[in-house]
């Protein structure tokens, strides 16, 4: 059975499987509720597959964020998430499934499959500072979904990125109560190690814009040892557009 998902996909539900991203370049923003609705019509077709436990799309904002040092961005893109119980799931679907849709003017992504590295949840961590909550409460969506791909030198420098973020963002928050609009961050590493897809919640732009621009973001470029190692760095505020649960 499946389920209609108003809401972003949970990074729990595959902690010992495979996640799959997709990053659909759009050149015209107006097109990018069509790509995100032509990708996802695919999901919704016919029975779902072994294994998938959700799939999800979500469509980068007009805002771009002006903190992150050589951080690119793109006029418009459109992401798609899958989540898997094992990569052997994955593998069988891809080995057996179509090819995805051809999209006139809208080249088409490799898919990257991944594992989930490190990531938390603030209400999780031991911190008697109350987080600021989105509108309508922790269980309302997030008023602000960051994306960031990031390719690295080598799968040692990926590590030691995600280590840096997560040390520096717990120990603020811990220690500090630092970061009250940060809700989440998890990042993944790609099957061969190199490449970091990061998800992280916020209540609002303007959080993340402030993290952004504070000096625990310098803090957390010199745990990582710098941009030295990142080769390339991809990264959007985004809304989720829409998704679907294994019931």
């Amino acid at each position: 059975m499946r389920l209609a998902a108003p809401r972003p996909f949970d990074v729990t539900l595959a902690p010992s499987g495979v996640t799959v991203v997709s990053h659909w370049a759009v050149p015209d923003p107006a097109r990018q509720g069509e790509v995100a609705d032509t990708v996802f019509a695919a999901w919704e077709a016919g029975p779902l597959p072994d294994g998938l436990l959700s799939a999800d799309t979500f469509v980068s904002t007009t805002e771009k964020p002006q903190g992150e040092e050589k951080l690119s961005t793109e006029d418009s893109a459109v992401v798609v998430v899958s989540q898997w119980r094992a990569a052997e799931d994955y593998e069988r679907f891809a080995a057996a499934a179509p090819e995805p849709p051809d999209i006139a003017d809208v080249p088409r992504p490799e898919p990257v499959v991944h594992r989930l590295y490190r990531g938390t949840f603030r209400r999780d961590l031991p911190t008697s500072v109350p987080t600021q909550e989105p509108a309508g409460g922790a269980d309302a969506e997030p008023g602000c979904i960051f994306i960031a791909e990031f390719e690295m030198a080598d799968t040692e420098s990926a590590q030691l990125w995600s280590d840096a973020v997560y040390d520096a963002m717990e120990e603020a928050v811990v220690r500090k109560g630092a970061l009250p609009g940060w809700i989440s961050s998890h990042h993944f590493l790609s099957l061969e190690g190199r490449r970091v897809f990061q998800y992280a919640q916020w209540a609002s732009a303007a959080a993340h814009e402030e993290f952004l621009e504070s000096d625990l973001r310098q803090d957390v470029l010199r745990r990582a040892g710098g941009l030295s190692k990142v080769k390339s760095a991809l990264g959007q505020r985004y809304v989720h557009h829409a998704g679907l649960r294994r019931g």
